[in-house]
Parts: structure tokens; C-alpha cells; sequence
């Protein structure tokens, strides 16, 4: 039985290198927005502009390990029934 998609694999099963490094990629751009989001606080001079930096890179943040975590996980180990 062949599979729809190239990359789907059994439930549980890990991803494969080539989707664990893109994961990865997503992740660093996604800590460097958040390092630039924070760098740019110093520059704003409103109260409401600093917030707002400061919501956007806790948020990507919590995106970047919501992936990690979500994500990259090893095989679902056999029911014991």
C-alpha cells in the first residue's frame, strides 16, 4: 500500500532528518525575530510601542519551544494490553 504523501509516516513515528532540520531553521528565525523584537525596545519612546515589542517576542518565543516540543518526538512505545 503505498502512501499519499512522501513524508507521512506511521502515527508516532519520528520525523524525518530532512523535517527535523527545517524545524530547527523555523526555530532560530524565529529566536532571532524575538532578539530583534527586544533590541528595538530601547529605540520606541511610547509605553504602548514597548508592550507591544515585548508581547511579540514573548510570543514568538513560546512558538519557536510550542514547535520544538510539539513536534520532535520519538515513537509511541507498543501498548501493553
Amino acid at each position: 500500500m503505498k502512501r499519499t504523501m512522501g513524508g507521512a509516516g506511521r502515527k508516532g513515528s519520528p520525523p524525518l532528518p530532512r523535517q527535523r532540520r527545517a524545524l530547527r531553521v523555523t526555530q532560530i528565525t524565529l529566536v532571532a525575530l524575538s532578539v530583534w523584537c527586544v533590541t528595538l525596545i530601547g529605540e520606541l519612546d511610547d509605553i504602548l510601542g514597548v508592550v507591544f515589542m515585548v508581547l511579540a517576542a514573548v510570543m514568538l518565543l513560546i512558538t519557536a519551544v510550542w514547535m520544538g516540543i510539539r513536534t520532535v518526538r520519538g515513537p509511541i512505545p507498543p501498548q501493553l494490553d
